[in-house]
């Protein structure tokens, strides 16, 4: 079972390399590499500011994750006190409490217990460790690393607390994911500008929608990167995980619910822009702008129409883009909303639940994302291929 959500997360970031030839794709490199530096270091910084601050981001947050992450490999190396006490080791005492408090978070509530003299207070899961288990005024046994509480011990179970960095991963992975998406929302960046000043499209009519393919290639990465939290949940129930995997499913349930307006609302933008290019650049056009945005927005239309608008846009401009291609991409779309609203209707609040109708929920929520990383990839290959495509037509129509 842990095999196959590990294999939708090399299946991400195979797809997220392929993203970045099909971007770059169109005109010699070293002709991209004077284009940009034609534009120049102030134009340069104007254009890439963003995604460069986004890179930053994510290293700052990607050093921070991996210095605490060391932190916890080495408490889990450290050896318990014996008679020798070393300057490393995990000492064990008996403390008494002296408050219990509890703090609600949106991933969950924390169970703070405080102890009498130098120790401090320590931190833990409510789940793992209920207010209601440990009293004011009682003697726990407590583990102590580096002059911290990492641990107490409760009904004879030992609960860790959140001084031994053990979810410091998520951090690391999280850095991982704003570095992914940061270079390539700046490679992005190079890419269009580049290819703006290589082409040197400059007409009255035709309107270039640069702006709007650079917003869908970073919240389709994004999403990609939502997807794969999804997976990561699954990996995290095979670890005996519970927490962390509810956390992951609702970091993507709720990001997914808040990002498919925006994707919708900017794909259609960008639909209707390369669609008025058609009639711009002298092609057949048989659907006004307006009749795009509603073909796209009102069911049952928005059923088949994206597909029959794109295979008009494609066979128009002559873009390079199979008809096999069109279709994997359509079916894709479609597959991946039918496989999300089954798998969350016919799924139960616990995710170890043994029944069918639970069990095809989770079948049908991991089939979803590899659905979607798949049509994310096509997605971005069609809308790239169709806008190189465009600039080619203009390109040759102003040089006569």
């Amino acid at each position: 079972m842990i095999a196959l959500p590990l294999l939708l997360m090399v299946a991400y970031l195979v797809l997220a390399v392929r993203m970045v030839p099909t971007v770059l794709r169109g005109g010699d490199f070293r002709e991209r590499i004077r284009a940009i530096r034609q534009i120049g270091p102030a134009e340069l910084l104007r254009e890439t500011y963003r995604s460069a601050l986004m890179l930053l981001i994510g290293f700052v947050v990607l050093i921070v994750g991996i210095s605490f992450y060391v932190g916890h490999l080495a408490y889990q190396a450290s050896p318990p006190c014996g008679y020798t006490v070393t300057a490393d080791c995990r000492a064990m005492h008996e403390l008494i409490v002296s408050n219990v408090s509890v703090r609600s978070a949106r991933s969950g509530d924390d169970t703070t217990v405080s102890f009498v003299g130098s120790y401090g207070s320590a931190t833990f899961r409510s789940d793992e460790v209920p207010a209601w288990t440990v009293s004011v005024g009682s003697t726990v046994t407590a583990e102590v690393w580096r002059g911290q509480v990492t641990a107490i011990t409760v009904n004879g179970t030992k609960h860790e607390s959140f001084a031994t960095q053990s979810d410091a991963w998520i951090a690391v992975a999280a850095g991982l994911l704003v570095v992914l998406l940061g270079g390539t929302w700046l490679i992005t960046d190079l890419a269009d500008e580049s290819f703006a000043v290589a082409s040197g499209v400059v007409t009255e009519t035709f309107a270039s929608p640069v702006l709007r393919r650079r917003a869908l290639y970073v919240l389709l990465a994004v999403f990609g990167g939502l997807l794969g939290l999804l997976g990561l949940a699954y990996v995290a129930i095979e670890m005996n995980a519970d927490s962390t995997a509810n956390t992951l499913a609702a970091i993507y349930f709720i990001g997914g619910l808040l990002m498919i307006p925006v994707i919708g609302s900017v794909f259609v933008s960008w639909l209707a822009r390369a669609y008025s290019n058609l009639s711009a650049l002298g092609l057949k056009a048989r659907h006004s702008g307006w009749f795009v945005v509603a073909a796209m927005l009102v069911p049952p239309f928005s059923l088949f129409m994206p597909y029959r608008l794109l295979e008009e846009m494609v066979r128009g401009t002559a873009a390079p883009v199979s008809e096999r291609v069109l279709k994997n991409w359509w079916i894709s779309a479609l597959a991946w909303l039918g496989l999300t609203a089954l798998g969350i209707s016919l799924g139960s609040p616990n995710p170890r639940d043994p029944s069918l109708s639970n069990q095809l929920s989770n079948g049908m929520l991991i089939a979803s994302v590899l659905v979607g990383l798949f049509g994310v990839w096509l997605t971005v290959r069609l809308i790239s291929a169709i806008d190189r495509a465009e600039f080619a037509i203009a390109d040759r129509q102003r040089r006569g």
